[in-house]
């Protein structure tokens, strides 16, 4: 999950992207950000340069363009636990048949009857997609509550309790400000992936998109003592570790005994893992017993008391204890393969 934070003046306010972002930045990150702010020779920011910066976080999605906050609006709303987005986005050039084609609903009436005040337009959007407006929307304005201008429609909201004052920043509020940058720092998934964000990146990098999400997953649900959650829990832990390590043998030329006869893009995880830790191969995979037992560990376990597993009924059986310990391995395995993939 991530925060959309739609600004149509990026250039001007880098100090406030700083500001808000500071805990989901890393320090090179800011470092490029002040660069930028500080730079004397009269080049000055440029708005798509400032975007990939910011997006380096793999946790804020920026957009300075009203079309393409729509488009992410419209089709990939459910990706973002939090949308920070200033109200007036009519600094960057849109024209009604660019947005028509990503909105039909958007025809020369609506053009006139949001201009300059688009981010209204965005957060109707998301009320009719049945967002919590409440908690995850936040308006950036030049104006404080009592001064906005048109905003009976954001009135009706804050009549209904779907909506605060609280919710709309007036950019010069200190306070309000503060309050908005306590609600970004206490959001348990930003937290989980800035503090897991080595493991994340090695996972986006070297195995896809998918993978990022399920360790995310994992992480969320790794305490449950419930035996459902226990389960699905040692089914993801497994999937990452499979894909790790078919990733692994593609890339080091396995022998044909990693590989399902049957299915060449699909491994023998028991073979794979031989292979790896076999005495002789050792060395090329930086690999000792800590490799090995994590590995042995993790696919013994989820696959006795996986989502497809027959669980025995007799013995001990698993707790969140035991999650939480193989997720632990997982974490060395991951950094281990990271290593050895470079």
């Amino acid at each position: 999950m991530k925060i959309l934070y739609v600004e149509d003046e990026l250039t001007k306010n880098i100090p406030k992207i700083v500001q808000l972002f500071s805990n989901l930045l890393d320090v090179n990150i800011i470092n490029r950000l002040n660069e930028m702010e500080n730079d004397e020779s009269g080049y000055g920011a440029d708005s798509q340069e400032i975007k990939e910066i910011v997006e380096l976080s793999n946790i804020i999605e920026v957009e300075y363009k009203f079309s393409s906050a729509l488009e992410k609006v419209i089709n990939n709303f459910q990706e973002y636990s939090l949308f920070i987005i200033d109200r007036n986005l009519s600094s960057e050039d849109y024209n009604t048949e660019l947005i028509a084609t990503i909105d039909s609903d958007y025809d020369s009436k609506l053009t006139k009857m949001y201009k300059e005040r688009e981010g209204d337009y965005l957060l109707q959007k998301l009320v009719y997609k049945g967002i919590d407006i409440l908690s995850r929307f936040y308006f950036l304005t030049a104006y404080s509550t009592s001064e906005l201008p048109n905003a009976d429609e954001i009135q009706k909201h804050i009549e209904l309790k779907k909506f605060k004052d609280n919710n709309i920043i007036e950019k010069g509020n200190s306070e309000l400000t503060r309050g908005l940058i306590n609600k970004i720092n206490n959001i348990k998934i930003f937290i989980l992936q800035w503090e897991n964000r080595a493991f994340l990146d090695i996972l986006r990098a070297k195995v896809g998109d998918k993978a990022p999400y399920n360790f995310i997953t994992l992480l969320q649900n790794k305490d449950s003592n419930d035996s459902v959650k226990i389960s699905a829990n040692f089914g993801l832990i497994r999937n990452l570790l499979e894909n790790i390590l078919t990733k692994i043998a593609k890339f080091k030329n396995a022998s044909d005994i990693c590989f399902n006869d049957k299915n060449k893009e699909q491994i023998v995880m028991g073979n794979v893992i031989y292979w790896i830790t076999k005495e002789e191969n050792q060395k090329r995979f930086i690999s000792n017993s800590i490799i090995k037992n994590f590995l042995y560990d993790i696919k013994q376990i989820c696959s006795d008391f996986g989502v497809h597993s027959k669980s025995q009924s007799d013995g001990f059986q698993p707790t969140s204890n035991t999650v939480n310990a193989l997720v632990y391995e997982l974490k060395d395995i991951i950094l281990w393969f990271g290593d050895i993939l470079e």
